[in-house]
């Protein structure tokens, strides 16, 4: 059997129940795996994730196909646990390359343009970027001028700063190491401004009426793949900075999963495939069509509303709307990371023309949120 590793909601990954999957989660998520069609006797309920606990849930289970999850905060864990359970006796070491950034970024090292990792002890940029070494969600990551107190070496990195106008993200599934489904998107602004201008927007990426440059960036994520090693059914979130004057593109980061900002929506809208859909189907071994589409038909975009501290309302918009999303209102407290959330609104619009209107009247509310 199959074992799938997850503390959240099925419904945010679209899994697919399947007589040889079974599912380990939290004792508050069992009536939702059972909702989506799991019997009682396939799902398994912990409520402690730590690496002793699992190790020993599995340590007398026999005949273990798989372990797997699509949660980045036990990655690292389930990399070691399907090492020592199955035969795949490194799928630890794949695991701790996409989870620590460090080992990232040396796993890199002169293969990829990439920032640059520095040396505490060396002379330092006027400015340059800390960052958590497993974190996710874009937390404590800070442009800084110097090492602050909490500094550690075990917990953090450092880095130069990247120039850049545009950020991109690459997302899909590669079958055996070699891409099978790719999907591009990009960042409107600077991600790392959330905390003064409150809203971040991605969006289908405008240069697919180049396909020259999406091969390029589906290029890159392949040599990052091949860098990192892969596992069968490997689904993948990647970002790149360009830097449109100098036309470089250079690594980011990725992770093991798909993208946050209802990425898998974004694809199913623009490109009429269920990325998440197509991903339980692989697993499950369920034949899938073998017509991938390559072009958009539309352009899908996700608006990622974050808290200012004040009460805040929704933008309105002339367009219908596929997703939204409201969080519970926290007053002064304004965002720090990609989690703190206020709203999460997906949509989509037939061209640039009107996505261009969209994003004026966008600009108008993001102005209205620094007020």
């Amino acid at each position: 059997m199959k074992y799938f590793i997850y503390r959240f909601s099925p419904a945010s990954i679209g899994i697919k129940a399947n007589e040889n999957l079974g599912i380990i989660c939290p004792s508050r998520q069992e009536k939702n795996y059972l909702s989506v069609g799991f019997l009682k006797n396939q799902i398994f309920c912990i409520d402690d994730f730590s690496q002793i606990n699992l190790l020993f849930f599995f340590k007398d289970i026999q005949n273990i196909e798989d372990i797997f999850t699509l949660d980045e905060g036990l990655m690292h864990i389930v990399g070691i646990l399907k090492s020592l359970f199955t035969s795949d006796e490194e799928a630890w070491k794949i695991a701790y390359t996409y989870k620590d950034k460090k080992i990232m970024r040396t796993q890199l090292s002169e293969q990829i343009s990439q920032p640059q990792l520095l040396n505490p002890n060396d002379i330092l940029p006027n400015t340059f970027l800390i960052k958590p070494r497993c974190e996710a969600s874009g937390k404590d990551i800070h442009i800084i001028s110097q090492i602050p107190e909490y500094y550690t070496a075990e917990n953090f990195l450092l880095e130069s700063q990247e120039q850049f106008d545009t950020m991109f993200t690459c997302d899909g599934i590669a079958i055996n190491g070699k891409i099978q489904y790719f999907f591009t998107h990009e960042y409107i602004g600077n991600i790392l401004d959330i905390k003064t201008t409150f809203i971040n927007i991605v969006r289908t990426n405008s240069h697919y009426n180049n396909p020259l440059f999406i091969q390029r960036l589906k290029t890159e994520t392949q040599k990052v793949l091949d860098s990192l090693g892969t596992e069968k059914i490997h689904p993948f979130h990647a970002e790149f900075f360009y830097n449109s004057t100098t036309d470089e593109v250079s690594f980011c980061e990725i992770g093991k999963r798909f993208g946050g900002g209802n990425i898998p929506l974004l694809i199913k809208c623009a490109f009429q495939i269920d990325i998440l859909d197509t991903y339980w189907n692989l697993i499950n071994s369920v034949s899938i069509p073998a017509e991938i589409p390559t072009s958009p038909s539309k352009i899908a975009l996700t608006l990622a509303i974050f808290q200012n501290g004040h009460h805040q309302a929704p933008p309105k918009l002339p367009i219908p709307i596929e997703f939204f999303r409201e969080y519970p209102e926290k007053i002064n407290c304004p965002a720090h990371s990609l989690d703190d959330l206020r709203y999460l609104i997906t949509t989509s619009v037939k061209n640039e023309k009107e996505f261009t209107l969209i994003n004026e009247l966008l600009e108008e509310y993001k102005y209205e949120q620094r007020e």
